[in-house]
């Protein structure tokens, strides 16, 4: 043991765990901020060869009995933002330390595995060696995870929530590379936690796209600019067909397509219904607490909420709607990217807030195509407020003519896909209430245009 290491261990079993509390509250990554926090503690801890720091997860014990592991690497550092400081050493995350992000492209490049006393690291060997001489730096934005961008040869990105089993960004990602899919950057490797609980995946390298922009951020801009995406968003609609098409074609029991029945038809409508309930439920809770600019559309809403519920779409015959696949699960624009001359399509780790058994399951594809055409009605809005139902409209036409330009002659698909883009409207509403209030009025101007 180095003395750095054993100077780490040593802080780490005097902190107080109070510190790691008001870390987690100020993590966006740390998507669990309204639950009361009974107790946090360190565990599987397995030092980093020749560096003051250790992979570590900590443990968040809920007030409710429930518990969270999430990734924290840790390491002493003279930096900005430390977590705690413990006589001489000063704690922080150590994802924000140079050297420790270029000894995790080592670890990749030449598949090392790290270990503890009970639990054990291994990395997927990229072999890759220049991995190692590239610069390494943090990406910027809002993100459920940390990413760290290699020079313009790799992008990591380290899961924070861990949970044991099948990770479906390594499953999707691996099959989809191995099929040759070109819509969708290659996977590169994995790393994984062997520990009492199980096999965690803790994170994924994929192939950077040097140059690209995500799609959010080059729709608004050309939006803002009067540009014309007719092509561009027919393109989208085409790869997003093809992830499709690609994804029903696998054999293995993981993947293989599954008939939609009239059970999941009521399944799905059931699902949308509670969400919608749950959602409206919230938004009285908290109108007290939003702008006075959106007031009249919450009492609007709120006026006709069991008008909402029951006059949701409820497809009853799966006749012609194809079969259950496995699928994006939490698409829209910011899981998508702009080169040069083509999409790239990103984040096939579903909704990181749902469990991971639930990312995994088969749905229907149009669940995807649900969550797209709502980005849109959110770039739309926030890129041309004075022409926004036109502009979302717009979108939406180029996006359905490179899917499935026959999709609208078909009451049933068109029916799902409504219920779909219910079941999208009134997660945003609960998700702004929670995380962005003052976004809440663009789901609330969608729920007031279904009155």
């Amino acid at each position: 043991m180095t003395a750095g290491t054993s100077e780490l261990l040593d802080a780490l079993a005097a902190v107080d765990p109070a510190h790691f509390i008001r870390f987690l509250a100020t993590r966006r990554w740390f998507g669990a901020k309204g639950r009361p926090v009974a107790s946090v503690t360190l565990h599987d801890l397995a030092p980093i060869p020749g560096e003051p720091a250790t992979l570590a997860c900590i443990r968040v014990q809920f007030s409710d009995g429930a518990h969270a592991d999430h990734q924290l690497p840790l390491a002493i550092h003279a930096g900005p933002d430390p977590i705690a400081t413990v006589g001489a050493a000063t704690l922080v995350d150590a994802l924000t330390v140079p050297a420790i992000r270029g000894r995790l492209a080592r670890a990749f490049a030449r598949g090392e595995t790290f270990t503890g006393s009970s639990c054990r690291w291994t990395f997927e060997s990229t072999g890759d060696a220049t991995l190692e001489d590239l610069p390494a730096h943090l990406t910027d934005g809002e993100q459920s995870n940390t990413s760290i961008i290699f020079g313009e040869r790799a992008i990591l990105k380290m899961y924070r929530r861990l949970e044991p089993g099948p990770h479906p960004e390594v499953e999707v990602g691996t099959y989809l590379t191995r099929a040759g899919f070109r819509g969708a950057p290659p996977l590169l490797g994995a790393a994984r936690l062997d520990n009492a609980s199980g096999t965690s995946v803790t994170a994924t390298i994929q192939r950077f796209m040097p140059g690209a922009v995500d799609g959010w951020s080059h729709v608004l801009t050309s939006l803002r600019a009067d540009q014309d995406l007719t092509d561009e968003l027919t393109a989208l609609g085409a790869v997003t067909r093809e992830l499709h098409t690609i994804l029903a074609e696998n054999e293995d029991p993981d993947f293989a397509p599954e008939a939609t029945l009239p059970s999941d038809l009521n399944a799905w409508h059931s699902a949308t219904a509670t969400q919608a309930r749950t959602a409206l439920t919230t938004l009285a809770e908290r109108k007290h607490t939003l702008p006075a600019s959106v007031l009249p559309d919450v009492d609007r809403v709120l006026a006709h909420a069991g008008a909402l519920i029951t006059k949701l779409p409820a497809p009853r015959d799966p006749d012609g709607l194809g079969p259950r696949t496995r699928h994006h699960g939490d698409y829209h624009l910011g899981q998508v990217l702009r080169t040069t001359h083509d999409w790239q399509i990103l984040d096939f780790e579903g909704e990181p807030a749902r469990p991971l058994a639930e990312r995994r399951i088969k749905h229907h594809p149009l669940r995807d195509v649900a969550g797209m055409l709502r980005s849109f009605a959110y770039a739309a809005a926030v890129a041309t407020p004075d022409s926004a139902p036109r502009t979302e409209e717009a979108m939406r036409a180029a996006f359905l003519a490179g899917y499935d330009p026959t999709l609208a002659e078909d009451p049933n698909q068109t029916d799902l896909l409504a219920l779909f883009t219910a079941e999208k409207l009134f997660y945003e509403l609960a998700y702004e209430l929670g995380s962005r209030p003052a976004w809440v009025w663009i789901p609330l101007v969608g729920l007031v245009a279904r009155l």
